[in-house]
């Protein structure tokens, strides 16, 4: 009778251990999708939700990728003339807008920087045709460009419009910073490009490197706008002012 009670009271242990073993996982795999709902679209959540692929663990990966920089023209002045209230019910509903045109298209939101916004493209999951996702989300964004800039002006009486870079190539991509804080993002050549590109555009504008060109030259329209220099790069790269359609 003792040795049945041992067994029954192992038995029951062991079914606590397997217990919370499994809410622990449980745990871990919505705090895992908590973390990618602020930067993928929801149909790659709902993909890792059934494979449970990814790891949210320091460090990175080389990979091949297309990243987009956008960011709004003379944010600065505008702001300097504007209750604060304004500028951010501004900035919430670009943010909006080019967020909407991201996930729509596959992309990753790296991050807001200010006024401006980073998406990355086939990272951190490989993506079909990515480099032209990353065009069809710019093209998206200057297509919603005219009816925010027609609000904008109708409420607050201030034009609104912003220029767009495009890169692609190698980056190292995945989570950088500490244990307790970090942050998933890309960091290399290409991204440095893009961000060039884009304070290079004007309003509306899509600036897109000769590797972009290169890679969708038979599906895009483009006006070359020749060799330029940009900030922080030796020498001069070829840039291409991508055209809507």
């Amino acid at each position: 009778c003792l040795v049945g009670s041992e067994m029954c009271i192992r038995d029951r242990n062991y079914v606590a251990y397997v217990l919370f073993r499994f809410l622990m996982e449980q745990r871990k795999r919505q705090e895992v999708l908590g973390v990618l709902k602020k930067y993928v679209a929801p149909q790659v959540v709902e993909k890792v939700s059934k494979s449970g692929e990814f790891h949210v663990e320091l460090g990175g990966e080389r990979r091949q990728i297309a990243v987009m920089f956008v960011d709004i023209r003379g944010f600065t002045s505008m702001s300097e003339k504007m209750e604060p209230e304004q500028v951010v019910e501004i900035l919430n509903t670009y943010l909006s807008l080019t967020t909407n045109a991201i996930f729509k298209n596959g992309g990753t939101l790296d991050k807001f920087i200010g006024d401006a916004t980073m998406a990355v493209f086939n990272a951190p999951f490989d993506l079909d045709d990515y480099i032209y996702r990353a065009v069809c989300t710019a093209r998206d964004i200057v297509a919603g460009a005219q009816d925010l800039e027609d609000r904008m002006e109708k409420r607050f009486h201030k034009k609104v419009n912003f220029g767009i870079g495009i890169s692609c190539g190698p980056a190292v991509v995945g989570n950088v910073g500490c244990d307790f804080r970090m942050d998933y993002t890309a960091i290399g050549d290409t991204v440095n490009t893009a961000s060039r590109l884009e304070g290079k555009a004007m309003a509306r504008e899509i600036l897109i490197s000769e590797q972009v060109y290169e890679a969708l030259k038979d599906r895009i329209r483009v006006t070359e706008k020749g060799m330029i220099p940009l900030k922080g790069k030796a020498k001069e790269i070829c840039v291409y002012s991508c055209l809507l359609y």
